[in-house]
Protein backbone atom coordinates (compact mmCIF):
# COMPACT_ATOMS: atom_id res chain seq x y z
CA UNK A 1 0.00 0.00 0.00
CA UNK A 2 1.46 3.35 -1.04
CA UNK A 3 1.83 6.29 1.35
CA UNK A 4 -1.02 8.12 -0.36
CA UNK A 5 -3.26 5.08 -0.02
CA UNK A 6 -2.36 4.78 3.67
CA UNK A 7 -3.30 8.43 4.22
CA UNK A 8 -6.83 7.62 3.04
CA UNK A 9 -7.15 4.01 4.20
CA UNK A 10 -6.48 4.30 7.92
CA UNK A 11 -8.95 7.16 8.54
CA UNK A 12 -11.51 5.22 6.50
CA UNK A 13 -10.97 2.08 8.56
CA UNK A 14 -10.99 3.83 11.93
CA UNK A 15 -14.02 5.96 11.12
CA UNK A 16 -15.96 2.99 9.78
CA UNK A 17 -15.09 0.81 12.76
CA UNK A 18 -16.06 3.58 15.18
CA UNK A 19 -19.50 3.99 13.65
CA UNK A 20 -20.13 0.24 13.55
CA UNK A 21 -19.49 0.32 17.31
CA UNK A 22 -21.59 3.45 17.78
CA UNK A 23 -24.59 2.21 15.79
CA UNK A 24 -24.32 -1.10 17.65
CA UNK A 25 -24.74 0.71 20.96
CA UNK A 26 -27.90 2.32 19.58
CA UNK A 27 -29.30 -1.01 18.45
CA UNK A 28 -28.81 -0.05 14.80
CA UNK A 29 -26.11 -2.52 13.84
CA UNK A 30 -27.82 -3.31 10.54
CA UNK A 31 -26.96 0.06 9.06
CA UNK A 32 -24.64 0.35 6.07
CA UNK A 33 -23.62 3.97 6.69
CA UNK A 34 -20.21 2.99 8.16
CA UNK A 35 -19.45 1.25 4.85
CA UNK A 36 -20.61 4.31 2.94
CA UNK A 37 -18.35 6.54 5.03
CA UNK A 38 -15.32 4.26 4.57
CA UNK A 39 -15.72 4.34 0.79
CA UNK A 40 -16.24 8.10 0.77
CA UNK A 41 -12.94 8.61 2.59
CA UNK A 42 -11.09 5.93 0.61
CA UNK A 43 -12.69 4.86 -2.71
CA UNK A 44 -10.31 1.86 -2.87
CA UNK A 45 -11.10 0.74 0.68
CA UNK A 46 -12.46 -2.66 -0.36
CA UNK A 47 -9.23 -3.41 -2.19
CA UNK A 48 -6.90 -2.41 0.65
CA UNK A 49 -8.75 -3.92 3.62
CA UNK A 50 -7.41 -7.34 4.62
CA UNK A 51 -9.70 -10.28 3.93
CA UNK A 52 -10.79 -13.24 6.00
CA UNK A 53 -9.73 -16.78 5.18
CA UNK A 54 -12.98 -17.21 3.26
CA UNK A 55 -14.86 -14.51 1.40
CA UNK A 56 -18.14 -15.79 -0.03
CA UNK A 57 -20.00 -13.64 -2.56
CA UNK A 58 -23.68 -14.30 -3.33
CA UNK A 59 -25.29 -12.76 -6.40
CA UNK A 60 -28.05 -13.36 -8.93
CA UNK A 61 -31.41 -11.91 -9.85
CA UNK A 62 -33.52 -13.65 -7.21
CA UNK A 63 -32.76 -15.51 -3.98
CA UNK A 64 -29.47 -13.94 -2.92
CA UNK A 65 -30.64 -12.31 0.32
CA UNK A 66 -32.24 -15.53 1.54
CA UNK A 67 -29.12 -17.57 0.79
CA UNK A 68 -26.81 -14.99 2.38
CA UNK A 69 -28.91 -14.84 5.52
CA UNK A 70 -29.16 -18.61 5.91
CA UNK A 71 -25.44 -19.19 5.34
CA UNK A 72 -24.64 -16.54 7.97
CA UNK A 73 -27.12 -18.12 10.37
CA UNK A 74 -25.61 -21.58 9.83
CA UNK A 75 -22.12 -20.30 10.56
CA UNK A 76 -23.51 -18.68 13.67
CA UNK A 77 -25.15 -21.93 14.83
CA UNK A 78 -21.86 -23.72 14.15
CA UNK A 79 -20.06 -21.33 16.51
CA UNK A 80 -17.93 -19.80 13.75
CA UNK A 81 -17.09 -16.10 13.61
CA UNK A 82 -18.56 -14.37 10.58
CA UNK A 83 -19.46 -10.99 9.13
CA UNK A 84 -22.16 -10.29 6.57
CA UNK A 85 -24.47 -7.69 5.10
CA UNK A 86 -27.18 -10.33 5.51
CA UNK A 87 -30.11 -7.95 5.87
CA UNK A 88 -30.26 -7.13 2.16
CA UNK A 89 -27.81 -4.20 2.00
CA UNK A 90 -26.41 -5.39 -1.33
CA UNK A 91 -25.03 -2.10 -2.62
CA UNK A 92 -21.44 -0.79 -2.43
CA UNK A 93 -21.98 0.52 1.11
CA UNK A 94 -23.32 -2.79 2.41
CA UNK A 95 -20.52 -4.74 0.78
CA UNK A 96 -17.92 -2.39 2.29
CA UNK A 97 -19.67 -2.76 5.67
CA UNK A 98 -19.25 -6.56 5.57
CA UNK A 99 -15.52 -6.25 4.87
CA UNK A 100 -15.17 -3.50 7.48
CA UNK A 101 -16.83 -5.68 10.11
CA UNK A 102 -14.38 -8.50 9.34
CA UNK A 103 -11.29 -6.71 10.69
CA UNK A 104 -10.18 -4.78 13.75
CA UNK A 105 -8.72 -1.29 13.95
CA UNK A 106 -5.30 -2.71 13.04
CA UNK A 107 -6.70 -4.17 9.78
CA UNK A 108 -6.33 -7.72 11.08
CA UNK A 109 -9.11 -10.21 10.23
CA UNK A 110 -11.18 -11.17 13.25
CA UNK A 111 -13.64 -13.50 11.54
CA UNK A 112 -13.36 -16.84 9.78
CA UNK A 113 -15.65 -15.96 6.92
CA UNK A 114 -17.23 -12.94 5.28
CA UNK A 115 -20.51 -13.56 3.45
CA UNK A 116 -21.23 -10.71 1.05
CA UNK A 117 -24.47 -10.26 -0.84
CA UNK A 118 -23.96 -8.07 -3.87
CA UNK A 119 -26.19 -6.69 -6.57
CA UNK A 120 -25.36 -8.58 -9.74
CA UNK A 121 -24.84 -5.42 -11.75
CA UNK A 122 -22.13 -4.24 -9.30
CA UNK A 123 -19.96 -7.37 -9.57
CA UNK A 124 -17.96 -5.87 -12.43
CA UNK A 125 -16.71 -3.15 -10.10
CA UNK A 126 -16.66 -4.93 -6.70
CA UNK A 127 -15.13 -8.34 -7.38
CA UNK A 128 -11.78 -7.01 -8.66
CA UNK A 129 -11.36 -5.32 -5.26
CA UNK A 130 -13.00 -7.92 -3.03
CA UNK A 131 -11.45 -11.05 -4.64
CA UNK A 132 -13.90 -13.57 -3.15
CA UNK A 133 -12.87 -17.21 -2.81
CA UNK A 134 -16.37 -18.49 -3.58
CA UNK A 135 -19.16 -17.02 -5.69
CA UNK A 136 -22.68 -18.44 -5.44
CA UNK A 137 -24.90 -17.51 -8.39
CA UNK A 138 -28.62 -18.16 -7.96
CA UNK A 139 -29.92 -17.34 -11.43
CA UNK A 140 -30.11 -14.59 -14.02
CA UNK A 141 -33.53 -13.43 -15.17
CA UNK A 142 -35.35 -10.37 -16.42
CA UNK A 143 -35.27 -7.63 -13.81
CA UNK A 144 -36.42 -4.04 -13.63
CA UNK A 145 -35.42 -1.99 -16.67
CA UNK A 146 -34.89 0.83 -14.19
CA UNK A 147 -32.14 -1.12 -12.42
CA UNK A 148 -30.67 -4.05 -14.30
CA UNK A 149 -32.05 -4.06 -17.85
CA UNK A 150 -31.97 -7.36 -19.74
CA UNK A 151 -30.33 -10.67 -18.69
CA UNK A 152 -27.46 -10.62 -21.22
CA UNK A 153 -26.37 -7.20 -19.99
CA UNK A 154 -26.40 -8.40 -16.38
CA UNK A 155 -24.48 -11.54 -17.32
CA UNK A 156 -21.78 -9.51 -19.06
CA UNK A 157 -21.20 -7.47 -15.89
CA UNK A 158 -21.10 -10.60 -13.72
CA UNK A 159 -18.69 -12.34 -16.08
CA UNK A 160 -16.35 -9.34 -16.13
CA UNK A 161 -16.28 -9.30 -12.34
CA UNK A 162 -15.73 -13.05 -11.99
CA UNK A 163 -12.98 -13.10 -14.63
CA UNK A 164 -11.06 -10.54 -12.56
CA UNK A 165 -10.79 -12.93 -9.59
CA UNK A 166 -7.46 -14.74 -9.40
CA UNK A 167 -8.65 -17.88 -7.59
CA UNK A 168 -12.34 -18.65 -7.19
CA UNK A 169 -14.79 -21.53 -7.06
CA UNK A 170 -18.20 -20.88 -8.61
CA UNK A 171 -21.33 -22.50 -7.13
CA UNK A 172 -23.70 -22.49 -10.13
CA UNK A 173 -27.30 -23.42 -10.86
CA UNK A 174 -27.06 -26.21 -13.44
CA UNK A 175 -30.72 -25.63 -14.36
CA UNK A 176 -30.34 -21.97 -15.26
CA UNK A 177 -29.46 -21.87 -18.97
CA UNK A 178 -28.38 -18.22 -18.74
CA UNK A 179 -25.85 -18.39 -15.90
CA UNK A 180 -24.69 -22.03 -15.99
CA UNK A 181 -21.93 -21.36 -18.55
CA UNK A 182 -20.58 -18.14 -17.05
CA UNK A 183 -16.76 -17.79 -16.88
CA UNK A 184 -16.10 -21.29 -18.21
CA UNK A 185 -12.41 -21.30 -17.31
CA UNK A 186 -13.10 -20.96 -13.57
CA UNK A 187 -13.49 -23.89 -11.19
CA UNK A 188 -17.17 -24.71 -10.80
CA UNK A 189 -19.58 -26.77 -8.72
CA UNK A 190 -23.15 -27.32 -9.90
CA UNK A 191 -26.41 -27.79 -8.03
CA UNK A 192 -29.82 -28.59 -9.48
CA UNK A 193 -33.27 -30.07 -8.92
CA UNK A 194 -34.82 -33.09 -10.62
CA UNK A 195 -38.01 -32.98 -12.68
CA UNK A 196 -40.80 -31.95 -10.30
CA UNK A 197 -43.42 -32.92 -12.91
CA UNK A 198 -45.16 -29.59 -12.74
CA UNK A 199 -47.52 -28.62 -15.55
CA UNK A 200 -45.45 -27.06 -18.34
CA UNK A 201 -46.97 -23.59 -18.25
CA UNK A 202 -46.81 -20.99 -20.97
CA UNK A 203 -45.17 -17.80 -19.75
CA UNK A 204 -45.69 -14.31 -21.10
CA UNK A 205 -41.93 -13.71 -21.07
CA UNK A 206 -39.51 -16.36 -22.34
CA UNK A 207 -36.00 -15.74 -20.99
CA UNK A 208 -34.29 -18.50 -23.01
CA UNK A 209 -35.27 -18.46 -26.67
CA UNK A 210 -32.09 -19.50 -28.47
CA UNK A 211 -29.05 -21.67 -28.02
CA UNK A 212 -26.05 -19.49 -27.05
CA UNK A 213 -23.79 -21.66 -29.22
CA UNK A 214 -25.64 -22.04 -32.54
CA UNK A 215 -28.69 -19.79 -32.23
CA UNK A 216 -31.27 -22.54 -32.75
CA UNK A 217 -34.27 -22.93 -30.48
CA UNK A 218 -33.39 -25.13 -27.46
CA UNK A 219 -35.67 -27.89 -26.21
CA UNK A 220 -36.55 -28.27 -22.55
CA UNK A 221 -36.42 -31.75 -21.08
CA UNK A 222 -38.32 -30.29 -18.14
CA UNK A 223 -38.91 -26.91 -16.52
CA UNK A 224 -39.47 -26.47 -12.80
CA UNK A 225 -40.39 -22.79 -13.08
CA UNK A 226 -39.92 -19.98 -15.57
CA UNK A 227 -36.76 -20.73 -17.58
CA UNK A 228 -35.24 -22.91 -14.85
CA UNK A 229 -34.88 -26.57 -15.87
CA UNK A 230 -32.87 -28.97 -18.01
CA UNK A 231 -32.46 -28.21 -21.72
CA UNK A 232 -30.71 -29.49 -24.83
CA UNK A 233 -30.06 -28.03 -28.26
CA UNK A 234 -30.84 -30.77 -30.77
CA UNK A 235 -28.87 -28.94 -33.44
CA UNK A 236 -25.43 -28.62 -31.81
CA UNK A 237 -25.74 -30.78 -28.69
CA UNK A 238 -25.25 -27.95 -26.18
CA UNK A 239 -27.08 -28.90 -22.99
CA UNK A 240 -27.43 -28.34 -19.26
CA UNK A 241 -24.40 -29.43 -17.23
CA UNK A 242 -24.81 -32.31 -14.79
CA UNK A 243 -25.38 -31.29 -11.19
CA UNK A 244 -22.80 -32.30 -8.59
CA UNK A 245 -25.50 -31.86 -5.96
CA UNK A 246 -28.89 -32.86 -7.34
CA UNK A 247 -32.16 -32.72 -5.42
CA UNK A 248 -33.74 -36.04 -6.38
CA UNK A 249 -36.76 -35.94 -4.09
CA UNK A 250 -38.79 -33.25 -2.32
CA UNK A 251 -40.81 -34.41 0.65
CA UNK A 252 -43.07 -32.58 3.10
CA UNK A 253 -40.29 -31.32 5.37
CA UNK A 254 -37.09 -32.55 3.75
CA UNK A 255 -35.21 -32.95 0.51
CA UNK A 256 -32.92 -35.70 -0.76
CA UNK A 257 -29.69 -34.68 -2.51
CA UNK A 258 -27.59 -37.01 -4.62
CA UNK A 259 -23.86 -36.40 -4.76
CA UNK A 260 -20.80 -38.48 -5.58
CA UNK A 261 -20.59 -39.81 -2.01
CA UNK A 262 -24.22 -40.96 -1.85
CA UNK A 263 -27.73 -39.69 -1.15
CA UNK A 264 -28.32 -37.52 1.91
CA UNK A 265 -31.43 -36.08 3.53
CA UNK A 266 -31.63 -32.41 4.53
CA UNK A 267 -34.38 -30.26 6.10
CA UNK A 268 -36.39 -28.21 3.63
CA UNK A 269 -36.16 -24.45 4.16
CA UNK A 270 -39.22 -22.82 2.59
CA UNK A 271 -42.03 -24.45 0.65
CA UNK A 272 -41.71 -23.02 -2.86
CA UNK A 273 -39.56 -24.55 -5.60
CA UNK A 274 -37.23 -21.55 -5.73
CA UNK A 275 -36.45 -22.14 -2.04
CA UNK A 276 -35.61 -25.76 -2.86
CA UNK A 277 -33.04 -24.43 -5.33
CA UNK A 278 -31.71 -22.03 -2.69
CA UNK A 279 -31.33 -24.89 -0.22
CA UNK A 280 -29.47 -26.94 -2.84
CA UNK A 281 -27.09 -24.00 -3.40
CA UNK A 282 -26.44 -23.75 0.34
CA UNK A 283 -25.75 -27.48 0.65
CA UNK A 284 -23.42 -27.35 -2.38
CA UNK A 285 -21.46 -24.49 -0.81
CA UNK A 286 -21.05 -26.10 2.62
CA UNK A 287 -20.09 -29.46 1.11
CA UNK A 288 -17.51 -27.68 -1.06
CA UNK A 289 -15.87 -26.03 1.95
CA UNK A 290 -15.69 -29.31 3.85
CA UNK A 291 -18.79 -29.65 6.03
CA UNK A 292 -20.23 -33.15 6.33
CA UNK A 293 -23.84 -33.93 5.30
CA UNK A 294 -24.67 -34.59 8.95
CA UNK A 295 -23.30 -31.21 10.05
CA UNK A 296 -25.19 -29.40 7.29
CA UNK A 297 -28.48 -31.16 8.08
CA UNK A 298 -28.12 -30.31 11.77
CA UNK A 299 -27.46 -26.64 11.00
CA UNK A 300 -30.26 -26.36 8.42
CA UNK A 301 -32.70 -27.75 10.98
CA UNK A 302 -31.96 -24.73 13.20
CA UNK A 303 -32.55 -21.98 10.64
CA UNK A 304 -35.53 -20.54 8.84
CA UNK A 305 -36.18 -18.01 6.12
CA UNK A 306 -35.47 -14.45 7.33
CA UNK A 307 -38.55 -12.51 8.38
CA UNK A 308 -37.83 -9.88 5.76
CA UNK A 309 -38.57 -12.63 3.24
CA UNK A 310 -41.39 -14.67 4.72
CA UNK A 311 -43.52 -14.86 7.85
CA UNK A 312 -46.36 -17.26 8.56
CA UNK A 313 -48.68 -18.17 11.38
CA UNK A 314 -51.63 -20.54 11.65
CA UNK A 315 -54.56 -18.94 13.46
CA UNK A 316 -57.88 -20.70 14.08
CA UNK A 317 -57.05 -23.22 11.37
CA UNK A 318 -56.16 -20.56 8.77
CA UNK A 319 -52.58 -20.28 7.52
CA UNK A 320 -51.62 -16.61 7.12
CA UNK A 321 -48.45 -15.97 5.14
CA UNK A 322 -46.54 -12.78 4.42
CA UNK A 323 -44.35 -13.18 1.33
CA UNK A 324 -41.91 -10.59 0.01
CA UNK A 325 -41.91 -9.78 -3.70
CA UNK A 326 -39.22 -7.86 -5.54
CA UNK A 327 -41.36 -5.10 -6.98
CA UNK A 328 -40.77 -3.71 -10.47
CA UNK A 329 -39.65 -7.23 -11.37
CA UNK A 330 -42.10 -9.19 -13.50
CA UNK A 331 -40.14 -12.44 -13.20
CA UNK A 332 -40.00 -12.47 -9.38
CA UNK A 333 -43.69 -11.60 -9.12
CA UNK A 334 -44.66 -14.27 -11.65
CA UNK A 335 -42.65 -16.89 -9.75
CA UNK A 336 -44.60 -16.10 -6.58
CA UNK A 337 -47.95 -16.17 -8.41
CA UNK A 338 -47.07 -19.55 -9.88
CA UNK A 339 -46.05 -20.89 -6.46
CA UNK A 340 -49.33 -19.71 -4.92
CA UNK A 341 -51.33 -21.35 -7.71
CA UNK A 342 -49.66 -24.69 -6.93
CA UNK A 343 -50.62 -24.61 -3.25
CA UNK A 344 -53.63 -26.62 -2.16
CA UNK A 345 -56.68 -25.18 -0.42
CA UNK A 346 -58.94 -22.16 -0.81
CA UNK A 347 -56.92 -18.95 -0.90
CA UNK A 348 -57.26 -15.21 -0.54
CA UNK A 349 -54.55 -12.80 -1.71
CA UNK A 350 -53.79 -9.33 -0.35
CA UNK A 351 -51.37 -7.35 -2.52
CA UNK A 352 -49.41 -4.54 -0.86
CA UNK A 353 -46.67 -4.56 -3.47
CA UNK A 354 -46.19 -1.08 -4.90
CA UNK A 355 -43.92 1.69 -3.80
CA UNK A 356 -45.81 4.79 -2.79
CA UNK A 357 -45.95 8.24 -4.30
CA UNK A 358 -44.84 10.75 -1.68
CA UNK A 359 -44.52 14.52 -1.77
CA UNK A 360 -41.54 14.28 0.59
CA UNK A 361 -39.68 11.47 -1.19
CA UNK A 362 -40.82 12.10 -4.75
CA UNK A 363 -42.52 9.58 -7.05
CA UNK A 364 -40.97 6.20 -6.26
CA UNK A 365 -43.00 4.12 -8.73
CA UNK A 366 -41.27 3.70 -12.06
CA UNK A 367 -43.17 3.34 -15.32
CA UNK A 368 -45.80 0.67 -14.67
CA UNK A 369 -45.27 -1.33 -17.84
CA UNK A 370 -43.59 -4.17 -15.91
CA UNK A 371 -47.05 -4.96 -14.48
CA UNK A 372 -48.19 -6.05 -17.93
CA UNK A 373 -45.29 -8.54 -18.13
CA UNK A 374 -46.45 -10.31 -14.95
CA UNK A 375 -48.13 -13.68 -15.53
CA UNK A 376 -51.42 -12.89 -13.83
CA UNK A 377 -52.85 -15.95 -15.55
CA UNK A 378 -51.60 -18.04 -12.61
CA UNK A 379 -54.12 -16.26 -10.36
CA UNK A 380 -57.04 -17.12 -12.63
CA UNK A 381 -57.78 -20.11 -10.46
CA UNK A 382 -61.03 -21.32 -8.94
CA UNK A 383 -59.29 -21.91 -5.60
CA UNK A 384 -58.33 -18.23 -5.32
CA UNK A 385 -61.52 -16.74 -3.97
CA UNK A 386 -60.57 -13.08 -3.61
CA UNK A 387 -57.75 -10.74 -4.65
CA UNK A 388 -57.39 -7.47 -2.74
CA UNK A 389 -55.11 -5.01 -4.57
CA UNK A 390 -53.75 -2.02 -2.65
CA UNK A 391 -51.46 0.84 -3.61
CA UNK A 392 -51.06 3.61 -6.16
CA UNK A 393 -50.82 1.13 -9.05
CA UNK A 394 -53.92 -0.82 -8.01
CA UNK A 395 -55.83 -0.01 -11.21
CA UNK A 396 -52.92 -1.10 -13.41
CA UNK A 397 -52.82 -4.40 -11.56
CA UNK A 398 -56.58 -4.76 -11.91
CA UNK A 399 -56.47 -4.13 -15.66
CA UNK A 400 -53.73 -6.74 -16.10
CA UNK A 401 -55.72 -9.21 -13.98
CA UNK A 402 -58.82 -8.60 -16.15
CA UNK A 403 -56.69 -9.22 -19.24
CA UNK A 404 -55.74 -12.57 -17.68
CA UNK A 405 -59.41 -13.49 -17.46
CA UNK A 406 -59.79 -13.07 -13.70
CA UNK A 407 -63.45 -12.19 -12.94
CA UNK A 408 -63.90 -8.61 -11.79
CA UNK A 409 -66.15 -9.69 -8.92
CA UNK A 410 -63.17 -11.48 -7.36
CA UNK A 411 -61.16 -8.25 -7.07
CA UNK A 412 -61.21 -5.32 -4.66
CA UNK A 413 -58.93 -2.31 -5.19
CA UNK A 414 -57.93 0.47 -2.80
CA UNK A 415 -55.36 3.23 -3.11
CA UNK A 416 -54.60 3.13 0.64
CA UNK A 417 -52.43 0.17 1.56
CA UNK A 418 -53.64 -0.19 5.15
CA UNK A 419 -57.28 -0.20 4.02
CA UNK A 420 -56.73 -3.64 2.48
CA UNK A 421 -57.41 -5.22 5.90
CA UNK A 422 -61.05 -4.04 5.76
CA UNK A 423 -61.83 -6.39 2.89
CA UNK A 424 -60.28 -9.60 4.24
CA UNK A 425 -62.67 -12.47 4.98
CA UNK A 426 -62.01 -15.93 6.36
CA UNK A 427 -65.15 -17.93 5.65
CA UNK A 428 -64.23 -20.96 3.59
CA UNK A 429 -60.59 -19.82 3.36
CA UNK A 430 -57.61 -22.06 4.19
CA UNK A 431 -54.76 -19.66 3.39
CA UNK A 432 -54.36 -15.88 3.26
CA UNK A 433 -51.33 -14.54 1.39
CA UNK A 434 -50.09 -11.01 2.06
CA UNK A 435 -47.67 -9.98 -0.70
CA UNK A 436 -45.45 -7.06 0.26
CA UNK A 437 -42.90 -4.96 -1.60
CA UNK A 438 -39.24 -5.77 -0.91
CA UNK A 439 -38.21 -2.11 -1.20
CA UNK A 440 -40.86 -0.82 1.18
CA UNK A 441 -41.98 -3.60 3.50
CA UNK A 442 -43.50 -1.61 6.34
CA UNK A 443 -47.08 -1.36 5.07
CA UNK A 444 -47.22 -5.00 3.99
CA UNK A 445 -45.94 -6.09 7.40
CA UNK A 446 -48.55 -3.94 9.16
CA UNK A 447 -51.32 -5.44 7.03
CA UNK A 448 -50.11 -8.97 7.85
CA UNK A 449 -49.89 -8.25 11.58
CA UNK A 450 -53.34 -6.66 11.65
CA UNK A 451 -54.88 -9.64 9.84
CA UNK A 452 -53.24 -12.08 12.26
CA UNK A 453 -54.52 -10.13 15.29
CA UNK A 454 -58.04 -9.73 13.90
CA UNK A 455 -58.31 -13.43 13.11
CA UNK A 456 -57.08 -14.26 16.63
CA UNK A 457 -59.75 -11.98 18.08
CA UNK A 458 -62.42 -13.51 15.85
CA UNK A 459 -63.20 -10.15 14.23
CA UNK A 460 -62.69 -11.40 10.67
Amino acid sequence: MSIMNKIKFWPALWSGRFFIWYFGLRGERKDDRPGYLARRIDPTFMKDVNKCEKVVAVCGTNGKTGITSIIASMYDKAGRKWASNNWGANDFSGEAWALLDSVNIFNRPTKEVTIVEGDEIDTKFVYPEMQPNYVIITNIARDSMFRNAYPEYVKSHMEAGINSIKDVTLILNADDPISCDISKEKKRVYYGVCDMHYPQNTYGINEFTMCPVCGNEPKYIYRNYRHIGRFVCENCGYKSPDADYLVTEVRDNEIVIQEKDGRFIYPKVGEEIHNVYNTAAIVAYFRTVGFSPEEIAKLLAQVELPKNRMMKETVNGIEILCETIKSQNSTATSVMYEAISREEGEKEIVMVMDEEFSEEEGPLCEVGTYIYDIDYEFLNDEHIKKIIIAGDRCLDHKIRALMAGIPEEKMIVTRKNLDAVKYVTTEGIDKIYVLRNYFKQTNGTKVYEQIVNLVKEGKI
